[in-house]
């Protein structure tokens, strides 16, 4: 957020998910204890499952009425940042999988001829623009 001079304000929804008996271990410990488990399709037990994750996703987008007729800036976990861009495109909560999204990266969401489009994903480097 360093340089942004924007208005902020902390958006509860945005929070990440919500990985109960499952916070802080890695994908690997998990997956010890519960061969084959995948965060989108299992969730989390004590935590939140992969449909809510997405209904949040989506009542932060009805409300806000993104798409926006301006820019909105969203900052947060990589998670419900994979379920904010599949709620935005309209995707079930599987398609979260596919999004890789590193630590500090930008993504923006758009539109092509007034459709959800994707314009960019998980940049790291500036694109000179």
């Amino acid at each position: 957020m360093a340089g942004f001079k924007g208005h902020l304000e902390v958006e509860p929804r945005l929070a990440e998910y919500d990985y109960g008996q499952y916070e802080g271990l890695t994908a690997a410990e998990i997956d010890g204890r519960r061969p084959g488990w995948e965060l989108w399709r299992d969730g989390c037990p004590g935590g939140e499952s992969p449909d809510q994750v997405l209904a949040r996703a989506q009542r932060l987008l009805m409300e806000w009425g993104l798409p926006p007729d301006g820019n909105s800036v969203l900052f947060g976990h990589g998670h419900i940042l994979r379920a904010v861009a599949a709620a935005y495109l309209g995707l079930p909560v599987g398609f979260c999988r596919s999004l890789i999204l590193r630590v500090a990266s930008i993504s923006i969401l758009s539109a092509e001829h007034g459709q959800p489009a994707i314009e960019s994903w998980d940049l790291t480097q500036p694109t000179g623009g």
